[in-house]
């Protein structure tokens, strides 16, 4: 989450005993380190006393302290007079932590449009908590491109790339003409890094160019890349240095067709994207050759894909346009995304067969008994030969030798074939003991009866979803094998179409309150949920969360303000594709776009099974990140403001543990939104068990009900 500090001439700072210029606001959760830091920042030489302009002054550092690595963006600018009468100054820092820069715009875009820099301060001294960052992430929708402020100034949008070409350390004079567009030249010469920078992610690479718009004497020259001077300052002379360009006059040496096109016209994602096949089919071993072509502007980068059980998995490292493969087996399938900062695009789907070396070279033989007619060259009349006794006799051990190379490799197929049935025989027949009926007084009671054994079965979860050696006060050390698991459906009355010989838990006729089932999106198949013994056994299909447009089973209910949400992990069945996702989620509304943060479990990364994912605001494309290890024991979400965190226990000890799967800002509205688990997966098979859900508000936050069960 960011942090800010107000640094103004004041009777009373936030520190007891200090007045005059000191700090008088700060984040609570900054150190007192960093703020000391930034005070050393704080300082404004008023132009107006020595006969020059007054203006804010626009800054951008980078800050290592004590083994971390602070982003600092500074607005420094005249406040009148203080309490005393003297002139004041305000000086208004925003620190960045690197995890939070993906979620953000460029620095020159936040100190120009960012509505929350102050231009005076007179309140009284104050910790700043519960900031509200939702006006700082919407920033990150800002497109500056074309480069109109350049045309402008310089007379080519192109001329952008001029800045980026010059060495660091690089002093430029800034006059009328340009002044108040300063900052606008800046933003647009940092999107013009997505052709230059390599990652191709001008947003990544805006982080590495510091600035000042407004060279100062106390100033460290070393902290900023490039160096902005006024050209009414009367300390122009010793400030500019001796080779020191007017900013309306850089030029930019060469560019690229597609960098002319992304300065003048701007972004385009990628249109369409097809891939060019060198051939269908190969011989194992040998290599197949694919190429992607696509449009957009820039052109866009490529990543490749291999689709496995209807799924797109990522070839690391294939991300030029052309990919050079030597697979294995029958058939494979191929898919490359082009990716640009606009957008992206996936092209259709190829696909490669593969043919054994052997049964791609080897030459067509006859049969001994098959007649092949011979037709000579119409060039020359066909060569008579007149074979001995030994040539004879060696075709015929030949013809010999190749008929009983046939019958023995049919003799083989059959002993396969033989083995197969016998193991898939003897796999059913293991599936029908384990799943086969307790006989009629071996532990069981008729339903309905008031012996001991029946009351424990209403009060304890199903064994087969609860391992008999956890602990009673604590999660249980790891899932359970759910593979014997039934759910049935929330109706009581019995399906005529229920596997016959497994026994149902009992099962209540509604989910207890204040839970509800929802489904979000739409789904290829019916949905289940079962609420037994505190247990939660829920059914469903649905997709990853990478789209626009989402679809799970969401058993949820509605909570206001600050809180932690917990819940315990039972597991899921045995031989579960990796496909699915389940998990507890904060979600704005039901809407299939709604921004939401997910804490859970997959396998689709394995071996990075835990799952942190996010859509930052509504309508907005969806994230997943995976995390290493696989998480046993349950899940936790908080969200303290817009701040969301997401937790795992993997089960290394009996009692709960919680690494953290990530950190988010998102923009969501604190009343009536939604908590609960969520399941979803391509197997119509695939469900998974939860126990004991349970959210605690914050002290002081709205509330939307008792606590859970």
């Amino acid at each position: 989450m960011p942090q800010q500090l107000i640094y103004t001439s004041a009777p009373r700072g936030l520190v007891a005993g200090r007045s005059g210029y000191c700090t008088v606001a700060r984040s609570a959760t900054m150190r007192e380190a960093l703020m000391l830091r930034l005070e050393q920042f704080s300082y404004y030489q008023h132009l107006s006393l020595s006969g020059g302009r007054e203006h804010p002054i626009f800054a951008y550092r980078i800050l290592d302290l004590r083994g971390s690595r602070f982003h600092v963006l500074s607005r420094i600018q005249d406040a009148g007079l203080d309490y005393t009468g003297r002139t004041n100054f305000i000086a208004h820092h925003l620190v960045i932590t690197p995890e939070e820069i993906p979620q953000l715009p460029t620095p020159a875009v936040i100190l120009g449009r960012w509505p929350g820099w102050l231009t005076s301060c007179k309140r009284e001294p104050e910790s700043l908590q519960h900031e509200d960052w939702e006006d700082l992430t919407a920033l990150a929708k800002v497109i500056c491109l074309p480069a109109r402020t350049w045309a402008a100034v310089a007379r080519d949008a192109a001329n952008g790339y001029g800045l980026l070409e010059a060495k660091a350390g690089t002093t430029f004079r800034v006059d009328a003409s340009s002044e108040n567009r300063v900052l606008d030249l800046l933003a647009e010469s940092s999107e013009l890094l997505e052709t230059r920078d390599n990652r191709r992610n001008f947003r990544a690479a805006a982080w590495q160019y510091t600035f000042t718009t407004s060279l100062q004497e106390q100033d460290n020259v070393a902290d900023f890349r490039w160096r902005l001077v006024d050209a009414s300052n009367p300390a122009f002379a010793k400030l500019s240095g001796p080779n020191c360009l007017p900013l309306a006059s850089v030029r930019a040496s060469a560019c690229t067709e597609d960098e002319l096109t992304l300065a003048r016209t701007g972004w385009k994602a990628p249109g369409s994207v097809v891939i060019q096949a060198k051939q269908h089919s190969i011989a194992e071993g040998s290599t197949a050759r694919f190429e992607a072509r696509a449009d957009g502007i820039p052109l866009p980068a490529f990543q490749w894909y291999e689709i496995e059980n209807g799924q797109p998995v990522r070839l690391e490292g294939q991300t030029r346009a052309v990919l050079e493969v030597s697979p294995r087996g029958r058939a494979k399938r191929y898919m490359a995304r082009a990716v640009n900062s606009a957008g992206y695009r996936d092209s259709r789907i190829v696909e490669l067969s593969i043919q054994s070396r052997a049964a791609y070279s080897r030459p067509y033989r006859p049969a001994p008994d098959e007649y092949v007619e011979v037709r000579p060259s119409a060039k020359a009349p066909a060569p008579q030969h007149s074979r001995s006794g030994d040539a004879i006799e060696q075709q015929r051990a030949r013809l010999m030798a190749e008929q009983a190379e046939r019958a023995w490799r049919r003799k083989q197929n059959l002993k396969r074939g033989l083995i197969v049935s016998l193991s898939t025989i003897a796999i059913i027949a293991a599936v029908w003991f384990l799943m086969r009926p307790a006989p009629q007084g071996a532990g069981q009671t008729t339903p309905g009866t008031n012996s001991p054994a029946n009351a424990s079965a209403e009060t304890n979860p199903p064994a087969a979803l609860v391992p008999t050696n956890a602990p009673a006060d604590n999660p249980p050390s790891s899932p359970t094998n759910l593979a014997s698991a039934t759910v049935p459906v929330t109706n009581t009355a019995a399906k005529s179409d229920e596997p016959k010989g497994l026994t149902k838990p009992a099962i209540q006729p509604k989910l207890p309150d204040p839970y509800t089932n929802l489904t979000v999106g739409s789904f290829a198949a019916s949905t289940q949920v079962e609420y037994t013994n505190e247990t939660y056994i829920i059914r469903g299909t649905g997709g990853p969360f990478t789209g626009t447009n989402d679809s799970f089973v969401f058993v949820c209910r509605k909570v206001s303000g600050d809180g932690e949400f917990t819940v315990r992990f039972n597991g899921v069945p045995t031989n579960t594709p990796g496909d699915y996702r389940c998990g507890i989620m904060m979600r704005e509304s039901e809407k299939t776009g709604a921004p939401f943060v997910f804490a859970g479990i997959t396998m689709q990364y394995a071996p990075s099974n835990g799952l942190w994912a996010f859509r930052a605001a509504a309508e907005g494309e969806g994230k997943e990140t995976a995390k290493a290890g696989t998480p046993k024991k349950g899940f936790k979400l908080k969200r303290e403001g817009n701040t969301f965190c997401g937790y795992a226990d993997y089960g290394s000890t009996g009692r709960w543990q919680w690494p953290a799967l990530g950190t988010n800002i998102i923009s969501m509205k604190t009343k009536d939104y939604l908590v609960g688990l969520v399941v979803c997966s391509r197997d119509t098979e695939f469900f998974a068990s939860f126990a004991k859900p349970e959210w605690q508000a914050k002290p002081g936050a709205g509330r939307a009900g008792a606590a859970d069960q």
